[in-house]
């Protein structure tokens, strides 16, 4: 039987909420055998919003899930022009919906990174691309690279697939970035509980944020964890929000916000998003990083 998924009228990291239970479990089993989306009254999309959706599309699609796509006939609203031009149905369909959809200059397009490859993703597909849109030396965005990094590093610690998807998108008029990963995984509480057993999900993603945490004992990790992306945020004037089980937490200058969800996330979605302003470039001294 088609299990139908109507997508809300605005997708983002709060409305997807509304979708993931419908179709996974907890354990990232399937619910349904077939799924369709109908995307006729969404009206916008955001970076984490798109991000999260194609993860679980791909997601379903690696447990051969029969899915399809409806309300795609309106080629030419905002939210569907800006997935189209993000290689959002390329990736999916293995066609754009229009003949002159292109990645636009603002965007690296979306898709699937493996933590084998993300070393050369970063420095090439991203810190480059940023560098160049930015007018920036790429050396001056070492700590960004670093906080990169250690996203791909959280992958591999927290999910079992080893991949993540990946989509970043510049502002210019705002002097803005914003990258979004996702990943489906064992999340960053249940990776945290294996050395701090009785902790919550919220309390479990602030310890991870704290500075020389980690769930590691090999020497060559020094515990930056977490707490080198909320430091980065702070440098930066961003803001880092983490989705990750019952746990959302915002993080930005003025503090750390955590918030207990009803609706449980399975892996983990990172949001971050950064003032190109005032990149610093203090951070020049390269970290040990396991691979």
């Amino acid at each position: 039987m088609m299990h139908k998924i109507k997508l809300p009228k605005r997708l983002n990291i709060i409305s997807i909420d509304e979708i993931i239970p419908c179709l996974l479990d907890k354990r990232l089993n399937p619910l349904h055998k077939k799924v369709r989306y109908d995307c006729s009254q969404l009206i916008w999309i955001d970076p984490i919003g798109m991000t999260v959706f194609f993860n679980l599309i791909k997601k379903l699609q690696s447990l051969n899930i029969q899915q399809s796509i409806t309300g795609l006939d309106n080629q030419n609203k905002d939210p569907l022009k800006f997935m189209d031009d993000s290689n959002f149905f390329k990736e999916i369909l293995g066609k754009t919906l229009r003949e002159n959809a292109s990645p636009r200059d603002t965007t690296i397009p979306i898709r699937m990174v493996e933590h084998k490859e993300s070393y050369h993703w970063v420095e090439n597909s991203c810190i480059n691309w940023i560098a160049k849109r930015t007018n920036r030396n790429p050396e001056s965005l070492a700590e960004l690279k670093l906080c990169l990094y250690e996203l791909f590093n959280n992958i591999k610690d927290h999910s079992s697939v080893n991949s993540g998807c990946i989509f970043t998108q510049f502002y210019p008029r705002k002097d803005k970035v914003s990258i979004a990963l996702a990943d489906f995984g064992i999340g960053i509480p249940n990776r945290v509980r294996t050395v701090c057993p009785n902790l919550s999900d919220t309390e479990a993603v602030l310890r991870a944020l704290e500075e020389g945490f980690t769930t590691k004992t090999s020497h060559r990790n020094r515990g930056v964890g977490l707490h080198l992306l909320a430091q980065t945020v702070t440098n930066n004037e961003g803001t880092l929000t983490i989705r990750s089980g019952s746990a959302k937490i915002l993080h930005h200058k003025d503090g750390t916000t955590p918030f207990e969800m009803s609706q449980h996330y399975p892996g983990t979605a990172f949001l971050i998003e950064l003032s190109t302003a005032n990149f610093d470039t203090s951070l020049t001294v390269e970290e040990d990083f396991e691979w």
